[in-house]
């Protein structure tokens, strides 16, 4: 049975980098570190035929057996299945490569001993059993360096996608650093347990299992009882789920203990995967005690989006069934979650056009018209005209007007930008934009050939704003003016 989460997080904020950066390690050490292992391999496995050494420990493999008083239907010369047994026989070898079985004392010693070393001279050109690890030989850098690196392509890729899958939320919830250390950290205790349990085994041992499965361990661990999607296959039927994050750490322990005991000849670690199960499951306790809430924020947004959405469709259900006020309701509680929310502020709007004169309407259209960016002044003057056209007392502020005085100035639309300095004198007669929005016009003015409505302005401003910058400049060209007359 397969498990695995499903990630909903997606856009550019989202985007685990480093999560990204450890598939393209492990694919660069794959596609060009190990890209001539194979070869390496057919190629010392040959020498091990051809030179007669095969053979030669086959020989010595038999009288071990029988010196053990081990009979078995297996010793049967130079059969596969005595082949497998003595490569599986992790204390033969162990014994062999220390000059146990074959000694120095007998007649073919040294050249066995020759064949032998130049045969683990071809196999250490190979780089996953160079940096692979090996309990027997208790290589430790390898105990790092073997999570890079993998047998197959289909070892590489499997691995990579169970990565991307749980780290991608992990890396959002605890941060880049703290998963990096948490994936090396399980990575290494995987790679250890294995060590522990099979200590003469020679490995090599590779591949990021270990460590995705203490990335597994720590995600259970860190969502708890957060319902988490699930996509799961029985073989025959797929189907998805929502299921308590914690919930699938006793079912991944127990699918790999299950093929521990019932696939005993696999060459899957299953144990590594339990030590990283472990290690990450405890590893998530110990930052879960110590940065309590941590990850909440990693469920925030969708929280967000699904009461917005519950919100939105009731809201939209009464507008539907004229209870405006219920609907304001639902949207007004959108806008506590999302107060930038341009799409209901717009329902709201529409609803409050029933009313033109309640404070909803004022209050709805400032927001709407506060909300909209300098890219958006055509929406902005066509939002405020739809006000203006239906509400006899439009009630706005000195910002808002300001702004449609400036795109009005813009467009050279004078008469339009003088009536809102009207408005703007009434509110606020002393605002400090409101000479030089005042001066402006006047250029304006000027420049379109109104000389009458140029010189009102420039009075204005020389006997209100006398000392501004704006009303010494206009008092300069009323007397240039008077000077010319």
């Amino acid at each position: 049975m397969l498990v695995v989460p499903i990630i909903n997080k997606s856009g550019r904020k989202h985007i685990p980098y480093l999560v990204l950066c450890l598939i393209a390690i492990n694919a660069f050490v794959y596609f060009f570190l190990q890209i001539d292992d194979h070869r390496l391999q057919s190629e010392a496995m040959s020498y091990y035929q051809k030179s007669g050494l095969l053979q030669t420990e086959l020989s010595a493999y038999k009288k071990y057996l029988k010196e053990k008083h081990i009979s078995s239907a297996i010793v049967v010369e130079n059969s596969s299945e005595l082949t497998r047994a003595m490569f599986d026989d992790n204390r033969f070898r162990q014994q062999l490569e220390n000059n146990l079985i074959i000694s120095k004392e007998d007649t073919g010693y040294k050249d066995w001993r020759g064949k032998r070393d130049q045969y683990e001279l071809k196999l250490n050109r190979i780089v996953s059993h160079r940096f692979g690890y090996s309990p027997v030989h208790n290589n430790r850098i390898a105990l790092f360096t073997s999570m890079f690196l993998h047998g197959s392509l289909m070892h590489l890729v499997g691995n990579m996608i169970f990565l991307y899958l749980v780290g991608a939320l992990l890396e959002l919830a605890v941060g880049p650093f703290r998963f990096l250390t948490g994936y090396l950290i399980t990575g290494v205790c995987a790679t250890w347990l294995f060590g522990f349990i099979y200590p003469l085994s020679p490995g090599p041992l590779v591949g990021a299992s270990g460590a995705i499965a203490g990335l597994m361990g720590a995600y259970t661990v860190l969502f708890w009882m957060r319902k988490i999607t699930i996509f799961y296959s029985l073989g025959f039927y797929f189907d998805y789920a929502k299921v308590p994050a914690i919930g699938l750490l006793p079912f991944w322990l127990g699918n790999e203990f299950f093929q521990l005991s019932f696939n005993q000849g696999s060459n899957v670690a299953y144990v590594a995967h339990i030590g990283g199960l472990v290690s990450g499951s405890l590893l998530a306790t110990c930052y879960k005690l110590i940065k309590k809430g941590g990850v909440e924020k990693v469920f925030q947004e969708d929280e967000e989006k699904d009461l917005v959405s519950r919100h939105l469709e009731k809201g939209l259900e009464k507008m539907s069934q004229l209870e405006f006020e219920k609907a304001r309701h639902e949207f007004q509680a959108i806008l506590a979650v999302q107060p930038d929310n341009r799409t209901v502020m717009r329902h709201l709007f529409n609803m409050a056009k029933t009313d033109p004169e309640s404070k909803h309407f004022h209050a709805i259209t400032a927001k709407l018209l506060g909300s909209m960016t300098q890219g958006e002044d055509q929406q902005f003057i066509q939002i405020y005209e739809e006000y203006k056209n239906i509400c006899t007392q439009p009630q706005l502020s000195s910002s808002i007007l300001f702004r449609l005085t400036r795109i009005s100035l813009g467009k050279k639309m004078y008469r339009e930008a003088e009536g809102y300095l009207a408005n703007i004198m009434k509110k606020d007669g002393n605002a400090p934009n409101l000479p030089l929005l005042i001066m402006r016009l006047a250029e304006g003015y000027n420049a379109s050939g109104n000389k009458k409505k140029a010189r009102t302005c420039l009075n204005l401003l020389a006997r209100r704003f006398p000392e501004s910058e704006a009303g010494e400049k206009a008092k300069e060209i009323l007397n240039s003016f008077s000077g010319s007359g």
